[in-house]
């Protein structure tokens, strides 16, 4: 588990599908080929990096 796991949220914006765990948004980017990620802080909802 990478530390930021337990501290952010990964949005396709492509599919708008939701990820808690970054290696799941990395695994959803390499098979669909989708690239539009956002990355929100799961403790103030705010964005963190797009």
């Amino acid at each position: 588990m990478h530390p930021e796991d337990l501290n952010s949220i990964w949005f396709c914006e492509d599919c708008q599908s939701s990820f808690f765990f970054n290696s799941d948004a990395e695994d959803h980017k390499e098979k669909t080929g989708h690239k539009k990620m956002r990355k929100f802080s799961a403790v103030s909802g705010g964005t963190i990096q797009k």
